[in-house]
């Protein structure tokens, strides 16, 4: 029995990073594009087989198709660095509730780092970070009292 538990731990950890590598590779388009914007992201293939526009809008996909439950274990299996981009990406990010756990995570995991890193303006992009999900998970309350009333004036007619 401990035999097929070990061979399970192993297959998720395994899964665990080979979902890290394609991350890491989102990043890296990103900033192969953020460097050279002359980099035509129209005809990428990478972009056009996820059906996204952006490099930023591939890495919110190659994010979002991760469970959430794996969510910590690809993350803790990337570099700071390559958390910290993630976290200055965010706002761009159309998923709040996506952005909000993954700056959850990714704040829990490495706040010691974060904070022993002395990168000045780190408290700034946090609030920053932390008012645009605020902003955008309100659109989305909004968005979703305006339905229901919707339906409910609806049912009162029939």
């Amino acid at each position: 029995m401990q035999f097929a538990k070990d061979i399970l731990m192993t297959r998720q950890t395994l899964d665990a990073v080979k979902m890290a590598e394609r991350v890491i590779e989102a990043l890296d388009l990103v900033s192969q594009v953020e460097a050279d914007p002359s980099i035509a992201t129209s005809n990428n293939p990478i972009l056009l087989s996820a059906n996204v526009r952006t490099p930023v809008e591939y890495l919110e996909t190659v994010l979002s198709r991760i469970r959430n439950a794996d969510l910590p274990n690809v993350l803790i299996a990337m570099r700071i660095d390559h958390a910290l981009q993630i976290l200055e990406l965010l706002p761009q990010f159309h998923n709040p509730e996506l952005s909000a756990n993954i700056m959850y995570i990714l704040l829990r995991m490495n706040m010691n780092q974060l904070l022993a890193s002395g990168k000045a303006g780190q408290g700034e992009r946090m609030e920053r970070l932390r008012d645009c999900i605020k902003e955008k998970l309100e659109q989305r309350r909004d968005l979703i009292g305006l339905n229901v009333s919707i339906m409910k004036q609806k049912l009162r007619k029939e």
